[in-house]
């Protein structure tokens, strides 16, 4: 995974509701990193988001990764659950 960091997103029309990015430190585990419009979430946007990010990172050669949530984000917390 050559790259320092790449993102997927979705969007509603011209209205970005929702973006996940992937960033890789070093030789460190990637970490992925993402919101979703408070508005758009309970559609499975931010799952959807997640496993795409995921799908980059196994498709360069790393299958594992770090999902960071804000300690605070109880929607955060609930997607990593």
């Amino acid at each position: 995974m050559p790259e320092r960091g790449l993102g997927v997103v979705c969007g509603d029309g011209y209205r970005l509701v929702g973006f996940a990015g992937v960033y890789v430190f070093g030789s460190m585990t990637p970490e992925i990193v993402g919101m979703v419009d408070p508005e758009a979430r309970r559609r499975g946007i931010g799952s959807s988001l997640v496993t795409a990010a995921l799908e980059v990172c196994g498709d360069r050669g790393r299958p594992d990764a770090l999902l960071v949530v804000p300690r605070a984000s109880a929607a955060g917390h609930a997607l990593a659950r």
